[in-house]
């Protein structure tokens, strides 16, 4: 479902004006950054629905549940994740901000890592 989400923001990109009122400011203390999840839920089911009708099956309520999902994720693992990927990741102010989509761009930064690592140090 992660993947079905991160395409939806995809396509939001493409058809969602920018939304200034949609990001919250990074905390003070250097702390995972706030996003308006409901209103990037309430964006996201309007413009699925204005392109794929009706039937589509991502909904607001299940957009919520895993934005809340990631979140959690995020705030457990947030100290484990190098400087330079929580600015790369996390920037709330860049587009529709999205813990599904941030969580997914950590994963693969710690995947691409791993990729390389192993090709230094191939198995025997």
């Amino acid at each position: 479902m992660r993947k079905v989400l991160v395409i939806t923001f995809g396509v939001l990109l493409l058809v969602t004006p920018f939304a200034e009122d949609a990001f919250a400011q990074r905390g003070g203390d250097g702390g995972l950054p706030a996003a308006d999840i409901q209103l990037t839920c309430r964006e996201s089911e309007k413009s699925l629905k204005a392109i794929f009708g009706e039937s589509t099956a991502v909904t607001y309520d299940g957009c919520i549940t895993q934005e809340q999902a990631a979140r959690e994720q995020l705030v457990k693992d947030w100290a484990s994740y190098a400087a330079a990927d929580r600015q790369r990741c996390a920037i709330p102010k860049q587009y529709m901000p999205s813990y599904v989509e941030w969580l997914t761009c950590f994963e693969m930064a710690r995947d691409v890592r791993r990729i390389r690592l192993d090709q230094l140090n191939p198995k025997k």
